[in-house]
């Protein structure tokens, strides 16, 4: 069963944007084992914050705990963690697990 991991990351207002850009090039997701896609979504409407969310999809919850905690992942991890002047002000993750995809229909000839 496909899943989808949503990490909405609040940030300082006006800091989305750099935020969003640091998943602007493919990193080692990219080429982990059930690793479908990533979608970068950003929100600056909010008067108090901007919000990114990190969407990705994966073949199973299993590919994504494998690749979380593969010392890449917890590397990176770590790094953002230690920033000083981090302009991150907290994060929530949701885990869903994918029931309905829907594509564009091709039209019959």
């Amino acid at each position: 069963m496909s899943v989808k991991l949503v990490n909405t990351i609040r940030t300082k207002k006006g800091f989305g944007e750099a935020v969003a850009e640091r998943f602007a090039t493919p990193k080692s997701i990219a080429v982990a084992q059930g690793f479908l896609r990533m979608e970068v979504l950003l929100n600056e409407k909010n008067h108090k914050y901007d919000e990114v969310k990190i969407c990705t999809n994966w073949d199973t919850k299993a590919d994504f705990n494998a690749w979380f905690t593969s010392e890449e992942a917890v590397n990176t991890h770590k790094r953002v963690a230690k920033e000083e002047d981090s302009p991150m002000l907290g994060n929530d993750v949701g885990i869903y697990e994918v029931k309905y995809e829907h594509y564009p229909a091709v039209a019959a000839k």
